[in-house]
């Protein structure tokens, strides 16, 4: 058992999938330091040559937030601490065994793009702030869904709890829309028969499906649907050839992938590079949180 290396774990505070894996650590009495992205109570990193050894396993990234400062003072802590992150991480950026460190989220767009010069299929799509062009996609697709052009939010608004979820798109919404509007993100409507959460890892893909009963498909976000079942699924090899060329191209060595499956067709829906995977792993009995320890640690 490999116990010469020095390991560093850069996530967030209370990431329950962060845990798991530290657990893999305690368990083979492998050293490891854990430091979450937001605090500042017990951060003792600093970029040094002495640090040339560390083996880096990043998570989740979460900005310094804080009720003891004025505003403008806590968002320039706030600033200062995601930039010393940066700095740190891109400069030991050949010692990430594990995660993808990007203070930006992947641009969808780009992501599209990328599945389709990989030769994935993709619904076809729209970001548009006008109502006519609107008008005329939904001519050419009867059935279109929204979501947001990069991650979906939680907000609250009067002790009210608010979210953007992925949502079809009926006649009374067109017909009540302003003829300019707020930029927004469109999608063709894929009939599914399935949706798969992949788990991808360094060239290797575990799946999951969701299996909807057609009385039950109610939501065009599968997060909304309670009366599913959720199963380990085989990859067809095509599929799992590509995905791993999509995560190459990408400069991901680790993600969450959704699809939408019809019929024999597989629809390429997003990317998220630090995804949850923790359902996935429980649901289909995958251990995933080991196999990203085997990993990062060399211990096949």
């Amino acid at each position: 058992m490999n116990k010469g290396n020095k390991y560093c774990f850069i996530s967030k505070s209370n990431e329950y999938s962060t845990d798991r894996i530290l657990d893999w650590f305690f368990y083979n009495n492998i050293g490891v330091s854990r430091y979450n992205t937001e605090s500042i109570e017990e951060l003792k990193l600093s970029l040094k040559n002495e640090n040339d050894n560390v083996k880096i396993l990043f998570r989740k990234f979460k900005y310094f937030n804080s009720n003891q400062f004025p505003q403008k003072f806590t968002n320039f802590l706030s600033k200062e601490l995601s930039g010393f992150w940066f700095e740190l991480l891109n400069k030991y950026k050949k010692q990430i065994v594990f995660g993808n460190f990007n203070c930006e989220e992947p641009q969808r767009i780009e992501t599209i793009e990328n599945a389709q010069k990989c030769g994935l299929l993709t619904p076809k799509y729209l970001i548009t702030t006008n109502k006519a062009e609107l008008e005329s996609f939904i001519d050419k697709h009867p059935k279109v869904i929204c979501k947001s052009i990069l991650s979906p939010q939680n907000f609250f608004l009067n002790e009210l709890e608010y979210s953007f979820r992925t949502s079809e798109i009926i006649v009374s919404d067109i017909s009540n829309l302003e003829d300019e509007f707020f930029p927004t993100y469109f999608q063709e409507k894929i009939k599914r028969d399935l949706e798969v959460r992949i788990f991808y890892l360094n060239k290797k893909c575990w799946a999951m499906a969701f299996v909807i009963k057609k009385e039950n498909d109610v939501s065009a976000d599968i997060g909304d649907i309670s009366k599913r079942r959720e199963v380990p699924i085989k990859i067809p090899i095509e599929i799992n050839n590509k995905v791993i060329e999509f995560m190459k191209r990408s400069g991901y060595n680790t993600g969450s992938i959704d699809f939408v499956v019809s019929g024999s067709k597989w629809f390429f829906l997003e990317l998220n590079p630090s995804g949850q995977y923790d359902f996935v792993s429980k649901r289909c009995n995958y251990f995933l949180d080991k196999e990203i320890f085997k990993f990062a640690t060399n211990e096949r």
